[in-house]
C-alpha cells in the first residue's frame, strides 16, 4: 500500500508560480515528490532520514529537500487523522 494514495497536493504560491513559468523547475519539483513518495527523503541527515522513516510507521510529519535549478525545496507531508497522509506541501525552506 502506498503511503500516499490519498494525499492532496499543495504548493506555496512561489513555487506555484514558478513550477507555471518554468518546465525544467516544474520537471525537478515533480521528481522530488516521485522521489518523496518512494521514501527517498533527498538532501537530509542521517538523523533525519531516521526520523521520517520511524515517522512515516505512525504517519508523522516527514519532511524531504530537495536541491533544483531555483534553490533547494522542502516537501512536508502531514496526517491530520493519524491513519494516513492526506496533505503534502511543497515550498522553499523561506516559506515555512
Amino acid at each position: 500500500m502506498c503511503l500516499f494514495a490519498n494525499v492532496q497536493r499543495y504548493f506555496s504560491i512561489e513555487v506555484n508560480s514558478l513550477t507555471a513559468k518554468d518546465g525544467k523547475f516544474q520537471r525537478e519539483v515533480y521528481e522530488a515528490m516521485r522521489r518523496f513518495k518512494s521514501l527517498d527523503w533527498g538532501d537530509v541527515s542521517e538523523a533525519d532520514t531516521a526520523s521520517n522513516n520511524e515517522a512515516v510507521k505512525t504517519f508523522g510529519m516527514v519532511l524531504g529537500a530537495y536541491n533544483t535549478s531555483k534553490g533547494k525545496i522542502w516537501i512536508i507531508a502531514e496526517s491530520s487523522t493519524g491513519n494516513e497522509y492526506d496533505r503534502l506541501t511543497v515550498l522553499f525552506p523561506n516559506e515555512y
